[in-house]
């Protein structure tokens, strides 16, 4: 919570301060509601950690659970990449050709996945039964990082593999958002599997561990710069249309840095908190209930079949702010922003407290008892609260919905009181 806490103020932080002059409406009122909801984070994880831990109770053995998974990511591969390439239909040979062109012209790539995506008219029997299984391809990566010391020699070599492909995949697409969800899913269950490595820290500790996330955090960015470039025809954009304001080369945030990077620099300040900007304006509208399911792409897409296209989507407020030039597909808006469109900024705060409680659950379960839907549920619940700045990240898209809505019923499910 602490990490969590540290990283929400940072984002805010770089909003008010940083080199993007963004032209916050009321930024009293917004300041004072973000406030409020990491606010409510911390306690609902506080109160979370008062309840006692409970006992796995499940019939599914855990190294069953990770063959099958192991077994479904690997048939997976290639529906995987065809999903999130925008293709009906990839084969082996497709793969290795844009894993070349990715690496070569990630620019190209990302601009090939849009169009093709925007050309895809329906979701494929294949598509439908990725939603079915992805709870099911969603516990193979906390579980064999968790239990990495009990599994066979065999199923991590698997792993590896599997894993390895997916990343290159998410590369391949020129898109850095595969990669950096597994580097952050991985540090949160090796201390989840390994407390003592928190109980045990040194200052030796500290400074090894501020080097190797420097190395990561480095060799990420350089990925995510290669990207923008690409995308952009080999230059960052310093200027943000939807707003009207250019970077500030001369911020101090970014001035003492080499004019290469400056530009990148800029835009990852923009990327991790520029949702904060539309908020502000969202907090002006009044509030129209967008029926249950306006905070999520995917769960408004269902009920917009048999209601008809943008009877809901045009209820949220991401959708009902467009006319101050800040569009709900292309641009961010937090987390807040979404959830608003059904509970109100009264009810965020609530909804951000249960989160926190849940998270600090999951944790003790994952600590104390290994309950395997517990420890395939937090890396979703950490995933969720680094998009609060970003977008309503793992509940706005099938895959990762589907999967924690399972996970959340069969860890509560499972779950027994441990008898002192």
């Amino acid at each position: 919570m602490i990490v969590l806490q540290g990283y929400l103020a940072l984002t805010v932080f770089i909003y008010a301060f940083g080199p993007w002059p963004w032209p916050t409406k009321r930024p009293e009122i917004l300041y004072l509601f973000l406030i409020v909801v990491q606010i409510a984070l911390l306690i609902g994880y506080g109160i979370g950690l008062k309840a006692a831990p409970r006992a796995y109770d499940g019939r599914w053995r855990v190294k069953t659970l990770i063959k099958i998974s192991l077994f479904l990511n690997l048939i997976w591969i290639l529906p995987n990449f065809a999903s999130r390439s925008g293709q009906t239909a990839v084969s082996w040979a497709s793969l290795i050709q844009q894993v070349v062109m990715g690496l070569s012209d990630p620019g190209q790539s990302y601009r090939d996945r849009i169009e093709a995506a925007a050309n895809l008219q329906d979701t494929s029997a294949l598509g439908y039964l990725t939603q079915v299984v992805s709870p099911l391809l969603w516990l193979m990566t906390p579980l064999c990082v968790y239990f990495w010391s009990s599994i066979p020699r065999s199923t991590k070599i698997l792993f590896v593999a599997v894993v390895s492909v997916d990343l290159i995949t998410w590369v391949a697409l020129g898109t850095n958002k595969g990669v950096f969800d597994f580097a952050l899913m991985l540090p949160c269950l090796i201390l989840a599997a390994r407390p003592h490595l928190i109980a045990r820290m040194s200052g030796v500790t500290v400074i090894k561990g501020a080097l190797a996330v420097a190395l990561i955090g480095g060799l990420l960015f350089a990925q995510f710069s290669t990207s923008l470039k690409g995308r952009a025809g080999g230059e960052v954009s310093a200027f943000d249309y939807s707003a009207g304001i250019a970077l500030d080369f001369d911020n101090w945030l970014i001035a003492p840095l080499p004019s290469g990077i400056q530009a990148s620099a800029g835009a990852l300040m923009s990327y991790t908190s520029q949702g904060y900007y539309p908020l502000s304006l969202a907090l002006n509208e009044p509030f129209v209930f967008s029926k249950g399911v306006g905070n999520s792409y995917y769960y408004t897409g269902i009920v917009q079949s048999f209601t008809g296209p943008d009877t809901i989507s045009d209820l949220t407020y991401p959708a009902r702010i467009e006319y101050l030039g800040w569009s709900r597909w292309t641009k961010w808006h937090t987390i807040y922003t979404w959830i608003a469109s059904d509970l109100s900024f009264i009810g965020v705060p609530f909804f951000v407290f249960a989160i926190g409680f849940l998270l600090a659950r999951t944790w003790r379960d994952s600590l104390v008892c290994a309950n395997p839907f517990a420890i395939a549920l937090l890396p979703l619940l950490v995933l969720m609260v680094f998009y609060f700045p970003a977008n309503n990240q793992v509940l706005g898209f099938s895959r990762t919905a589907n999967a924690f809505f399972a996970l959340l019923f069969l860890w509560l499910f499972t779950r027994r009181r441990v008898r002192q």
